[in-house]
Formats: C-alpha cells, structure tokens, sequence
C-alpha cells in the first residue's frame, strides 16, 4: 500500500505533526509518497530569474506587514496577475527534500530521494524492515 502526498505538504505548519499523521495510518509494510516544492530549488530559480529576482525583495517587504495587508500590497504592486507568484509564495511554506528525510529518519523511516525537474522533489520512505525491492515495486505502482 502506498499513501501519497502530491504537491501540499508546504500547506502543513507543522512537519512533524503532518508526518505523524500520514504515519499513524501507513501499513506497517506499505511505503510513503511526498513530492512537493523544495524550498532551496524554488529560491535559487527565482533569485537567478531576472524578471523575479527584483521581485522578491518587494514580495517579501510585503509579507514583512501584518497578514490582513498582503493581498492588498500583492494587488497594489501587479504581483497577482503573475502566475508564478503563486509558485514563490508556496515554495516560501515548502521544506526541503532534507528536512523532510531528517524528520523520517527520526521515526525509523528509510527514504529513497528522487530529485525532479524544475522546483520540486519527489521521495518514498518506507519503516527500516521493508526490503529495498519492495520500495522500488512502490515506485512502479505510483
């Protein structure tokens, strides 16, 4: 059995608590699925970017405000008509594919890190015991 998290764990405060859960319903056999932003990944593009690199600064000064005033201040600057700002506000929530893999290694978890293209990471973990052949099978299932 495979449980899979596509593309909303920055949505999570809390890794800890996100993975506890996830956890807590995995087959003692069955293999975890994320794959989402990477933090690193999205910062590196955007700042290389020159077209987001000078936007970044603005973007943040207006994350610096109080909640109630980002969407406004995104408005005011043009920024909500771009849709790639969407992408760099989610990778600001997002973990690292390291992060992620020190947290499961902390609950007996093995992981199987699969960069991806572009901006995001892809990994099967499944508990210590579960022979590496069986992880790979989970990759040709998902």
């Amino acid at each position: 059995a495979v449980i899979s998290c596509i593309q909303s764990l920055h949505h999570f405060n809390d890794l800890d608590s996100a993975l506890e859960e996830m956890l807590s319903i995995l087959h003692p056999e069955g293999t975890l699925f994320i794959q989402d932003f990477d933090r690193e990944t999205c910062y590196r593009r955007f700042s290389l970017e020159r077209k987001h690199s000078k936007n970044i600064f603005k973007i943040r000064e207006i994350l610096r405000k109080p909640r109630d005033q980002h969407l406004k201040g995104l408005k005011r600057n043009g920024f909500l008509l771009d849709d790639m700002i969407f992408t760099y506000l989610s990778s600001l929530a997002a973990y690292t594919a390291e992060e992620v893999e020190t947290a499961l290694t902390r609950r007996g978890f093995c992981s199987h890190y699969a960069k991806n293209q572009d901006m995001t990471f892809g990994l099967f973990a499944a508990r210590s015991h579960v022979s590496p052949s069986r992880v790979v099978e989970s990759f040709r299932q998902v």
